[in-house]
């Protein structure tokens, strides 16, 4: 499918949650999509802007996920 529009990427993205076996968290996962997509709307991100958020919650994922190995 080509996508023309972010309605239509949005589309696409939640026809792929269909897979999940657990309706609970098929659920979370279109739940999440839907406010993410129409956040990036919203603020009209850029592609810059976007590769910079992830940067940072990369960042923060690697330490988090260092002090819960640590603890455990």
């Amino acid at each position: 499918m080509i996508i023309q529009d972010e309605t239509q990427l949005t589309a696409a993205v939640l026809a792929e949650t269909e897979r999940a076996g657990d309706p609970r968290v098929k659920e979370i996962t279109q739940t999440l999509v839907r406010h993410l997509h129409g956040f990036v709307r919203e603020v009209r991100l850029t592609e810059k802007e976007f590769d910079a958020v992830i940067a940072i919650a990369a960042k923060a994922v690697s330490r988090t996920g260092a002090d819960c190995a640590a603890a455990v």
